[in-house]
């Protein structure tokens, strides 16, 4: 889900691996240092929730898509291993939780390290960031939204391999950033060293408070199940 520490994840992730993609998404209001995701990934999915009269902010899981789509993404992800070489790829791109059914099928072992934050606290960030102007004056979009994301999620982990997922806590990977670092060294050999240039604990703030549970029961349903397969 969008504002759940996924840059700060990434920009660790790709400073300690030689793969970088040469069309990240620039830096904006929000993520003055870059988002790190891929501007063709971004496109896929972005592609397929407009094909379904969806948005970012404005989806239901399941999200319809056709084996066309596999075909696409399958071209797409081999020609940047024939494009960049070495033995893996890192894509990042919150959107990516509605469209795992279809990544998990793609020829390749796919790895997916997901970063999930207390509901309240991502819907405050974008209330904040102020890019969205229909969760700004509507927060509770921002919620249901939370929980079409995470919902997805939480469907794909459990249909496939436990081993191939990492789900990790936002709030305690800022506090404890060489949980990425212990990722990296058992998926692959030869990173280097972490990159803390993202890392700013000061400016991330701690879930909002109980009362949120009051008010979006449903969301937090979804938040403690994602606390039960939280990685260590």
């Amino acid at each position: 889900m969008h504002r759940s520490g996924t840059s700060f994840a990434s920009s660790l992730i790709h400073n300690a691996l030689e793969y970088h993609s040469d069309d990240l998404v620039g830096a904006d209001k929000g993520n003055e240092l870059g988002h790190f995701e891929d501007e063709e990934v971004v496109y896929f999915h972005s592609n397929i929730l407009k094909r379904n009269n969806m948005a970012n902010m404005k989806c239901r899981h399941p999200v319809n898509w056709h084996w066309t789509d596999y075909r696409s993404l399958e071209r797409l992800i081999k020609d940047k291993f024939d494009r960049f070489g070495g033995d893996y790829l890192v894509l990042k791109d919150p959107r990516a939780s509605l469209f795992l059914e279809i990544w998990t099928k793609l020829p390749y072992e796919v790895k997916v390290i997901f970063l999930y934050r207390d509901p309240l606290s991502v819907v405050s960030s974008l209330v904040r960031r102020g890019t969205d102007r229909r969760v700004k004056f509507n927060p509770v979009l921002g919620v249901n939204t939370w929980v079409e994301y995470n919902k997805a999620f939480l469907d794909s982990y459990e249909k496939n391999e436990k081993n191939n997922y990492y789900v990790l806590n936002s709030d305690d990977l800022i506090l404890h950033p060489e949980k990425i670092s212990s990722i990296i060294d058992s998926e692959i050999k030869g990173a280097r060293d972490l990159d803390l240039t993202l890392l700013d604990a000061g400016r991330y703030r701690k879930k909002e408070g109980e009362w949120g549970e009051k008010l979006f029961p449903a969301a937090y349903r979804v938040f403690r199940e994602l606390k039960k397969i939280e990685s260590p």
